[in-house]
């Protein structure tokens, strides 16, 4: 029985690369899509991102109406409410990424 060393060596290093590719951990922003089950799917991955393992960026931003002029500080006549923005994705939406933790968890921060 004659052995196939040629075939084995090619077989290890392709393991070890797709390995290694597989495990690399992504230290910078990404471009990704939606897709028709709000899953992320990154550009350059295979595999998508199921919507329950990835993350929105929620801004809190303050907004200030005034409702009279103010004459002076202690008589502050301005409306002041913080609001929470919410990111609404929808299907095939271009969307911005940046990798959190252990740099295979990502954040959603806006769309492209």
């Amino acid at each position: 029985m004659t052995k196939n060393l040629g075939g084995n060596a090619l077989a290890k290093a392709m393991t070890k690369i797709s390995t290694g590719v597989s495990d690399e951990k992504i230290r910078f922003p990404v471009l990704g899509t939606i897709d028709g089950k709000l899953n992320l799917m990154l550009d350059g991955f295979s595999k998508s991102i199921p919507n329950s393992d990835y993350y929105l960026y929620k801004p809190q931003v303050k907004l200030i109406a005034q409702t009279g002029e103010i004459l002076h500080e202690s008589s502050c006549n301005a409306l002041d409410l913080e609001y929470l923005v919410e990111l609404i994705l929808k299907p095939n939406d271009r969307v911005l990424c940046i990798p959190i933790e252990d740099g295979h968890t990502f954040v959603v921060i806006g769309h492209v």
